[in-house]
């Protein structure tokens, strides 16, 4: 059973953490800002909307690398064409195997239900939707 099991890693966690410690660090200067001013510093309100912010600014520059790599992605793969299938889909995998020497298959009476077979067009969904 451990030969399955995935090699675990710790940057999603740690990242969780840091961003956890980051809102919560700014959100306690901040309370400390508003409700005990006599213990706040000048420093603190900037450091608290900098602490909360870098989570936003994480996730906004995330979202934005996503879209521009989405972008070039397309516009670079525009040429490309499906690649042909080497094997034939139209054949059960277990339609090669015989019952035991009989000279019987089993799948004599198995409809075709493949996507191979169909008419419709092989035109790729980019170009289908324009």
């Amino acid at each position: 059973m451990e030969q399955y099991e995935r090699e675990k890693s710790l940057i999603v966690p740690l990242i969780f953490t840091l961003f956890c410690l980051c809102v919560s660090i700014g959100g306690v200067l901040l309370v400390i800002n508003l409700y005990f001013p006599d213990l706040s510093q000048p420093w603190q309100p900037i450091a608290a909307f900098v602490l909360i912010g870098s989570t936003w600014i994480f996730w906004i520059l995330t979202c934005f690398y996503v879209c521009i790599k989405t972008c070039f992605r397309r516009c670079r793969c525009r040429d490309r064409q499906i690649p042909t299938a080497l094997t034939p889909r139209n054949i059960p995998p277990f339609a090669a195997q015989n019952d035991g020497g009989g000279g019987h298959h089993q799948h004599d009476s198995i409809q075709d239900t493949s996507f191979a077979s169909s008419t419709d067009s092989e035109t790729p969904l980019t170009y289908a939707a324009v």
